[in-house]
């Protein structure tokens, strides 16, 4: 019993590896169209369930209205998911980092720590 449950776990191990590169490969193709401004980049980083809409808006110098329509534009593309029970906060499902995405904002991340990766340079 405790082999079968083993070789269960294994191929579900198996699987979830797949299902991860299909997914990165669509997100790929999918969050550069969707985050095609460095202000929509800094709005969906800085999205992590934590930054509140007007902290965010601030940092990316774009009005709360404009983050919230993001957001439930994102929401529908499944890049978003709600975060606890506060309503209206979101969190990204990856980081831009982690997919290779850089950010370039000028003062993004100079005052803050967040897990993007950050061209200075530009």
């Amino acid at each position: 019993m405790a082999e079968s449950k083993d070789k269960i776990v294994e191929l579900l191990e198996e699987v979830l590896k797949w299902q991860r590169l299909q997914g990165m490969k669509i997100l790929r193709e999918i969050l550069p169209q969707l985050l095609d401004t460095e202000e929509k980049r800094i709005v969906y980083e800085m999205t992590d369930g934590k930054n509140n809409q007007s902290k965010i808006a601030n940092e990316a110098k774009v009005a709360t209205g404009t983050v919230s329509n993001w957001w439930n534009i994102w929401y529908s593309y499944g890049i978003l998911i709600k975060e606890g029970k506060s309503k209206g906060r979101y969190k990204k499902i990856i980081s831009l980092k982690d997919l290779g995405i850089p950010i370039k904002p000028k003062s993004f991340g100079e005052k803050n720590d967040h897990s993007s990766r950050i061209d200075k340079q530009g």
